[in-house]
């Protein structure tokens, strides 16, 4: 089931609509701790970003941002019990892209977009396409050329159903006019170590993942798939630069809160983040861990993920993928 604009409003339309609480309401947030519900394991990436945040909020309000880990489908078990939560400051989600691509592809999937308003960006990092270093392609062109050579019989790693690394790469498949074969994985590690040992020919990795194996030969970078090219590997060309318009994304890190949440307390958190993603202990702990601090209102944020749902939409109505 493809979701239409209308039924997904704008990832949550309903910022404007808590405009009338009252301030008295932010002036007294927090007076207890607040959750903060992770729908990965404990150790990943968006795990260890919402911790960070959670510390330095907490440190900010005088109060504890205690992070709980509810893991199950693809983040849709926290996603479901933040959309039924009350929508009072006190429980706030991890936001991140499988969120939006749910909505999109899961028939039964237990919440809408619009049960929920962005609070604030944490941080993105740009992911890369990277080859074995045996595949006959030094560059992105090369590559489309190979691919169209032997249609659907070069094979590519991804990370789990409808995982970033399939996503990106059926993306990459559409805008060039190639096709590849998806060998799925049971995660990003594994995928990875498939590309590195050449059973399969490419995967897409994030900056943080693939800088080691590529600085070692291991793997080769062909692009990078933001709008600009990534600090942490100056060299490597955007897909705009190679000659594939329209792919500018990444995999970012937000916090969401329930649609009705007071504006007030949204945006006392939102200058919190904000204030913490520009502070230079948190900029130095993020370049740490290969990403890049992100900062915006929430109507920013909700512009950038709007943005991405017409992308993937666009992806969707041309290729079957499953999240299930």
């Amino acid at each position: 089931m493809i979701l239409n604009r209308k039924t997904l409003g704008a990832v949550a339309l309903t910022i404007g609509a808590t405009l009338a609480a009252t301030p008295s309401l932010a002036q007294n947030y927090p007076n207890r701790a607040v959750a903060v519900l992770v729908g990965f394991a404990a150790g990943g990436g968006g795990d260890i970003l919402t911790r960070a945040y959670a510390a330095e909020l907490g440190k900010a309000f005088g109060q504890s941002f205690v992070v709980e880990n509810r893991a199950g489908a693809n983040g849709m078990v926290a996603a479901s019990a933040l959309a039924k939560s009350a929508p009072d400051g006190y429980t706030l989600g991890m936001s991140v892209p499988a969120l939006l691509t749910n909505a999109l592809l899961v028939p039964t999937v237990p919440y809408k977009l619009s049960d929920f308003q962005p609070v604030g960006m944490m941080a993105s990092t740009p992911m890369v396409l990277v080859a074995n270093p045996g595949v006959p392609a030094k560059s992105v062109r090369e590559f489309v050329a190979l691919a169209k050579s032997q249609p659907g019989k070069i094979n590519y790693a991804g990370a789990g159903a409808a995982s970033s690394a399939q996503l990106f790469m059926e993306l990459f498949n559409f805008k060039a006019g190639i096709q590849t074969a998806h060998i799925p994985y049971k995660g990003g590690a594994p995928g990875m170590a498939a590309t590195v040992s050449g059973e399969t020919a490419v995967t897409w990795v994030s900056t943080a993942q693939g800088l080691p194996l590529i600085g070692a030969g291991k793997l080769r970078a062909l692009a990078v798939s933001t709008e600009k090219r990534a600090p942490s590997l100056p060299d490597v060309p955007t897909m705009k630069e190679v000659g594939i318009p329209g792919f500018a994304l990444d995999v970012w890190f937000g916090y969401w809160a329930p649609a009705a949440t007071p504006r007030p307390i949204i945006d006392r958190l939102n200058a919190e983040m904000n204030r913490i993603a520009r502070s230079p202990e948190m900029q130095a702990r993020l370049e740490k861990l290969g990403v890049l601090p992100l900062t915006g209102t929430p109507e920013e944020v909700a512009a950038i993920q709007r943005a991405e749902i017409d992308q993937w939409t666009e992806l969707f109505k041309h290729v079957k993928i499953s999240a299930e």
